[in-house]
């Protein structure tokens, strides 16, 4: 018989792991001394030991390999072999698609904007699948629209994992200029942003689109990149480019510099400004994703509530405010964030383009803070 000490010292393993043991009932020693206390271990639990160790490397837990080694319940490992195998299964797929990447050049690069017109529609999915379901429809009212589809498409609306009443738009890539002159007001155009903007592009099998963004959001991460606004896909056959508005952070943002030095600060103020407004959404770009009902993005910022006084001043002593802006004053240098009043539902609200950071505003874009009237 051995004491727990040389117990653990002959099988490699601390007195602390093998009192756990003996409390959750996976190995319990063959003799505990009434009197003293200790604990006295067999020759035969070396072996039980040594298997413990052996199923550990095979990744049960200690759960199911106490109830292999008590039980004999060999179904545990039928189950660990059914659970390797899709692990196995899932990995060769993950480095099936990496080869393809190496062999067909399929990359993620941030590239010069291009301008792909889009004619689109809003619509809520009940789940994935609904999307096939969805463009149909749309590419009938594009074509009533006088529009020429090309390729489909798809933006999520959401930040972070939606799978179900998920907010896209759905539509296609389409041969014409838009126009914004038809008869279909449930239609989107987009056009285009700024020239001076880029894209973050990867390609991928159209099925692997969420983990390509995934791996879109990592590459971002890595290099320096902001992300602003949310994915497209373009689909082709059964083939995805991932498109996703982004600025390299290593750049200057030469529209802030060339915009501050045009600004002219006024003390004029609009009285229908003045009130109280609380936080709703921070978002990369609200234009046609404002959803009250949904939250869409974090709302961490500690200017949760505002305050526009009637005398241009705010709850901030930071923070002044005009009619075209509020001015923020950080480290002794006026920062115009540009401010926007709208309506929706009969509610008032704010938006706020806006950065919290003085070294941002020289390399990140503002994020749209949306506050409601209170």
């Amino acid at each position: 018989m051995y004491k727990i000490g040389e117990f653990s010292t002959l099988n490699h393993i601390t007195i602390k792991t093998l009192r756990y043991y003996d409390e959750i009932g996976l190995l319990k020693p063959s003799i505990v001394d009434k009197y003293t206390g200790y604990r006295y271990y067999s020759n035969n639990q070396i072996n039980n030991i040594n298997n413990i160790k052996y199923y550990k490397e095979l990744g049960l837990s200690l759960e199911e390999i106490k109830d292999l080694l008590n039980n004999n319940n060999k179904n545990v490992l039928n189950n660990k072999k059914n659970d390797i195998t899709k692990q196995i299964i899932e990995l060769n797929n993950q480095l099936n698609r990496l080869n393809n990447i190496i062999e067909n050049n399929k990359k993620i690069e941030l590239i010069p904007y291009i301008n792909k017109p889009i004619v689109c529609k809003k619509i809520t999915l009940k789940n994935k699948n609904y999307y096939f379901l969805e463009i149909d429809k749309v590419k009938k009212e594009i074509i009533e629209a006088g529009y020429t589809p090309i390729d489909r498409i798809i933006s999520y609306l959401e930040i972070g994992f939606v799978d179900e009443n998920i907010d896209t738009l759905v539509g296609y890539t389409v041969k014409e200029k838009v126009r914004h002159q038809h008869n279909n007001d449930s239609l989107i155009e987009l056009f285009g942003q700024l020239k001076n903007e880029k894209t973050l592009v990867g390609h991928d099998d159209m099925k692997n689109i969420e983990s390509l963004y995934s791996e879109m959001i990592k590459y971002a991460n890595d290099n320096n990149i902001q992300i602003r606004g949310f994915a497209t896909g373009v689909l082709k056959d059964n083939k995805v480019e991932l498109y996703i508005e982004a600025y390299d952070l290593k750049e200057k943002n030469e529209d802030y510099e060339y915009y501050l030095s045009k600004y002219t600060p006024t003390k004029e103020l609009d009285n229908n400004l003045v009130g109280t407004y609380i936080i709703k959404d921070i978002l990369p770009d609200h234009l046609y994703m404002f959803n009250p009902n949904k939250q869409k993005n974090t709302t961490d910022t500690k200017y949760n509530e505002l305050i526009l006084n009637s005398d241009g001043t705010t709850n901030y002593k930071e923070i002044n405010w005009n009619k075209k802006e509020l001015v923020l004053s950080l480290e002794d240098k006026l920062i115009p964030l540009p401010i926007h009043l709208f309506k929706y539902d009969d509610k008032k609200y704010l938006e706020i383009l806006m950065n919290e950071s003085y070294e941002y505003f020289y390399s990140q874009r503002p994020m749209s803070y949306i506050y409601e009237k209170k």
